[in-house]
């Protein structure tokens, strides 16, 4: 008698506890299959840069306004061709004060002074993406730079204005931050090639002069460093 007990009250656990373990099974994929419906595949996998037709861009860099100055510059961006080619225009200026390397007319101490200017125009086109956060870039700019410096001496100015037109060709790569995907940092390098005009002021000479260097700066270095912001 007890075995037969034993086994009717074992199917009757057995058909209250089953559907209940069912039931908990049937939840537990429904909650799962939610979760990977819930996690978008760009949380998964970020996107690259927000760069397309259409962007805009703003950047400071510097043009070289000879092989040893250079001229700080805010540029324009505009991007064409799905993200891989971008137009840009840039304004340099600048203004520095030197040491007491001048006399005044009373003989004391002067300091010296240079005023710069500059306009460009140029194209970046994105030559290779190795990751979507890495491009290599070729570069090509037109630029006309001018650079007044003088230095008083007995209260009378001598110095120098330079200007002319260089041209820059070269490549480089550009940096996008992924916890900043709008933010970028270039570093590129190239030859410059210009023709400048110089007069010597307060001495009544003037005379033409080329230039040629391999390099991205008028700072004697081989590069030149920038940073994009895009909108």
């Amino acid at each position: 008698m007890k075995p037969v007990v034993l086994a009717a009250a074992t199917a009757v656990l057995a058909l209250s506890v089953g559907p209940l373990f069912a039931r908990h099974r049937h939840h537990e994929e429904r909650r799962h299959a939610y979760r990977r419906e819930a996690v978008p595949a760009a949380e998964a996998s970020p996107a690259g840069p927000p760069v397309s037709t259409g962007t805009w861009g703003l950047g400071v860099g510097y043009l070289p306004a000879s092989y040893s100055s250079t001229i700080p510059t805010v540029t324009g961006d505009y991007w064409l061709a799905g993200g891989n080619l971008a137009l840009e225009g840039g304004l340099g200026f600048g203004t520095f004060t030197g040491g007491p390397e001048g006399t005044n007319a009373s003989g004391g101490a002067e300091n010296s002074a240079s005023n710069d200017f500059g306009l460009s125009a140029g194209a970046r086109y994105v030559i290779l993406r190795p990751t979507p956060w890495l491009w290599v870039e070729g570069i090509g700019r037109i630029a006309y730079t001018n650079s007044y410096s003088v230095t008083p001496a007995g209260g009378t100015e001598y110095g120098t204005q330079t200007g002319g037109v260089g041209v820059y060709a070269g490549a480089g790569v550009e940096v996008f931050l992924p916890f900043l995907r709008n933010l970028s940092l270039s570093l590129d390098s190239g030859l410059n090639a210009g023709l400048d005009g110089v007069s010597a002021v307060g001495a009544g000479t003037s005379y033409t002069q080329s230039r040629l260097w391999l390099g991205g700066s008028g700072m004697g270095l081989p590069f030149t460093f920038s940073a994009h912001a895009y909108f």
